[in-house]
């Protein structure tokens, strides 16, 4: 029974249901664009921030990798120049230990060790005192190795020994005459230039001043080469075809990581230095501001579909009270028929009226009476019938 009342208030106010339906399309339509405009408008803010932190970070890379070039260069000329200082005085005398003491401590350099051409130690000053006859050895072949490649004077750094927590810079000449001297820069002087061009601590940097960023890292095939933040989900090592599509021509590009329940903006642009690819900077940022648009458009959401059920409450229980009051309508209508009926056809003279309105009932057993036609008479005062 209520099925069909609902059936007929339906039917009965179709065209209005129709334009309920119709504004409550448009007022949904409208919060999935405005959070599509958002999302789309958001997106692009992200990309083109992280495209421009990920070319400053480059810029910055590679000021750090010709700064340390540089670096190097400026320690092995000095080391250089301290090998031709004793090469000179191995012309003219046996050395002095005070007098290579004096030049190391001038120069920088950390150990001598004077071989003869029969690779017997003539002289010994500083670190290499502390290092066995294998370390000595080990320190020779990679001398020898890389004298096919440069040439006579050699450099290159390592730690002395598995102890040691720093790498020196070991610079070795092969003398005429067969000789060798080893020669070791002060970890100190490293350290110095360290300092101003620690590349980890420049990606470091960066992440921790921005709290949006997830991680910050450069890798390669085979490991990670410097990172920030949460490394865990960096995986090592890279893919070799996620390094092959980052290609020169499209060199940023950018996709949405989960990992387990956090889920990552990421940014990721190749990295080359002299024609070579050194590796991939990824760039992974926080997608709160994302989830932030889609919890406020399904609040609204929430919101606007109780407006629209509340309001289809009304127009349905409008239908119900309208459709209740039509019936009552017509049963009045009915009723006051039947009256009006049996009293325009009593024998009585009927009149009903009122001091505002006049004459209102006029039957005809009254027109019959006063000799008057009932039209003339409806509305007229009823001094109109009696005049005193």
């Amino acid at each position: 029974m209520m099925f069909k009342k609902i059936l007929i208030t339906l039917k009965t106010y179709r065209y209005l249901f129709m334009l309920y339906f119709l504004v409550a399309a448009l007022l949904i339509f409208n919060a999935f664009f405005e959070m599509r405009q958002s999302k789309k408008e958001l997106m692009e803010l992200m990309e083109n921030q992280s495209e421009a932190t990920l070319h400053s970070l480059i810029l910055a890379s590679e000021n750090l990798i010709k700064n340390n070039v540089q670096t190097q260069m400026i320690i092995e000329h000095q080391m250089a120049r301290t090998l031709e200082i004793l090469y000179t005085i191995s012309k003219l005398t046996d050395f002095n230990p005070y007098l290579l003491d004096s030049i190391a401590s001038r120069a920088g350099i950390a150990g001598i060790l004077f071989l003869d051409a029969n690779f017997t130690p003539q002289t010994v000053v500083g670190e290499f005192k502390r290092l066995t006859l294998e370390q000595w050895n080990q320190l020779l072949d990679k001398a020898f190795t890389l004298q096919t490649i440069s040439g006579d004077t050699v450099f290159w750094q390592q730690r002395l020994s598995e102890t040691d927590s720093v790498q020196y810079r070991i610079g070795c000449e092969f003398l005429p005459g067969g000789e060798v001297l080893l020669l070791i820069g002060e970890p100190k002087m490293m350290g110095a230039f360290s300092n101003h061009i620690n590349f980890g601590r420049l990606i470091r940097n960066i992440a921790e001043r921005s709290p949006d960023i997830i991680y910050l890292a450069l890798q390669d095939s085979a490991s990670i080469i410097a990172a920030a933040g949460h490394v865990q989900f960096l995986g090592n090592p890279l893919n070799e075809t996620i390094l092959k599509e980052s290609e020169p021509a499209n060199p940023v590009s950018f996709r949405i990581l989960d990992f387990d329940s956090v889920s990552v903006f990421e940014a990721s642009h190749p990295f080359h230095y002299q024609n070579r690819q050194i590796g991939l900077f990824r760039l992974g940022l926080s997608t709160k501001a994302l989830q932030s648009i889609n919890d406020r458009i399904f609040q609204r959401l929430l919101v606007l579909s109780a407006i629209l059920i509340g309001f289809a409450f009304l127009i349905v229980t409008f239908g119900f009270i309208r459709q209740r009051y039509d019936i009552l309508q017509k049963q009045y209508a009915v009723i006051e028929t039947y009256s009006s009926n049996i009293i325009e056809n009593v024998s009585d003279a009927i009149i009903v009226f009122n001091n505002r309105q006049g004459i209102q009932i006029f039957n005809s057993a009254a027109e019959r009476l006063f000799k008057q036609d009932k039209n003339v008479v409806l509305g007229k005062p009823i001094t109109h019938l009696l005049h005193s």
